[in-house]
């Protein structure tokens, strides 16, 4: 979990700044007003890798040095059943923690740092933004953020759900992986996208600045070509 020390205001030309920015050492705190520059104290909790395990025996695996057993997998001379599992590090110990672990320690909302091979694309909000951005110069978009993200870092993190499925931030994180960034920062909320898709319709709608207004138009527009459980409310 990131620390939210004491931070400066942020500002985009201050040189110590946008370098911090770029090596994913901090990121920009817009929760308050003005913005602020968070550091990442280096007892934070940092995720560096991980590993699937398929109830059929597939494993995957990034940034850990597993072994693959008959149903199973060793790790530090200990064996994991099937499942999805987190190598974290936090004080200079790094742990293996299975994917439920994880979410009891993050019953809330927080800040991580993951490797962006975690973060996955959800079908259906992937299909909801594309439609959203459909009349927006993708190309032109790129370019810009491209450039920005090469200067500055990711300035806004990302936002996934509890199983690191995107949210918001399909622009940044394309360019990002274009860019070969290994590692960013999230906001991992503490909801699951299946459970509650409500919940991330409203936060496309706040984080992408959207009028309230021009919103449920384009939901209502929408909702004609999908068949989702959020379209038969009123």
């Amino acid at each position: 979990m990131l620390t939210l020390n004491d931070g400066k205001r942020y500002d985009p030309n201050d040189p110590e700044q946008r370098e911090c920015l770029r090596k994913a050492k901090c990121y920009i705190d817009r929760t308050v007003d003005p913005p602020v520059i968070r550091y990442i104290a280096d007892d934070d909790l940092i995720i560096i890798g991980w590993v699937w395990l398929t109830a059929n025996g597939e494993l995957k695996a990034n940034g850990v040095r597993v072994v693959k057993g008959d149903g199973y997998f060793v790790y530090n001379n200990k064996k994991f059943p099937p499942g999805v599992y987190y190598l974290i590090r936090k004080n200079g110990r790094e742990m293996l923690l299975s994917e439920k672990t994880l979410n009891i320690l993050f019953k809330d909302d927080v800040y991580v740092i993951v490797p962006i091979e975690i973060i996955q694309e959800h079908p259906e909000i992937k299909r909801f933004k594309e439609e959203l951005f459909k009349d927006v110069n993708d190309k032109k978009l790129e370019e810009l953020l491209e450039d920005s993200i090469r200067n500055y870092g990711i300035i806004r993190p990302l936002i996934v759900d509890r199983r690191y499925r995107l949210i918001d931030g399909y622009f940044r994180y394309s360019v990002a992986k274009k860019l070969g960034i290994k590692k960013v920062i999230v906001l991992r909320r503490s909801y699951d996208v299946d459970e509650d898709f409500d919940k991330a319709l409203e936060d496309i709608a706040k984080y992408d600045v959207i009028q309230a207004y021009e919103f449920q138009k384009f939901l209502k527009k929408f909702c004609k070509k999908i068949k989702h459980p959020i379209c038969n409310k009123k």
